[in-house]
């Protein structure tokens, strides 16, 4: 980000909060898919890297068969793949949110299970929401305008 940004915020920013702004940006930009495991599922301490977890959907393509060209695919777009222990989920990340919202509700193999991946940015509006985020404001008694 030093290369690219403007030069105020060079001189305004000390280096964690460019870096800060830089992971805000990225955030903005980058799309991810999230896929829960199941309980039983087990992720090894040395298979939580990105490589290794590709390399486990691509052999569970292999042994379940399916829609292996569609998987494929969509490795080919991935910028990251990465475990969450806290929440016990796969983590893919695009490089774009439009890549990611191709994907969204995609099911992918991992080990013994089928994961079903889910947009993280995505907003999911039932027919009875309203889409526009200002049309759901509360008012100070807590009922909507």
């Amino acid at each position: 980000m030093r290369a690219t940004s403007p030069q105020f915020v060079r001189r305004i920013c000390d280096a964690e909060s460019l870096i800060r702004l830089q992971n805000t940006i990225k955030a903005q930009v980058e799309g991810e898919l999230v896929g829960k495991l199941n309980d039983s599922t087990l992720v090894y301490r040395d298979h939580q890297t990105s490589n290794r977890i590709v390399e486990a959907v691509m052999q569970a393509v292999r042994h379940r068969g399916g829609n292996a060209d569609n998987v494929y695919q969509m490795l080919n777009e991935l910028k990251a793949a990465a475990y969450n222990p806290a929440t016990h989920a796969i983590h893919f990340v695009f490089y774009t949110r439009d890549i990611a919202s191709k994907w969204d509700g995609t099911v992918v193999p991992f080990r013994l299970q089928m994961m079903k991946l889910v947009d993280m940015n995505a907003v999911r509006c039932t027919s009875k929401e309203v889409k526009n985020v200002w049309d759901r404001q509360l008012r100070s008694d807590g009922l909507q305008n």
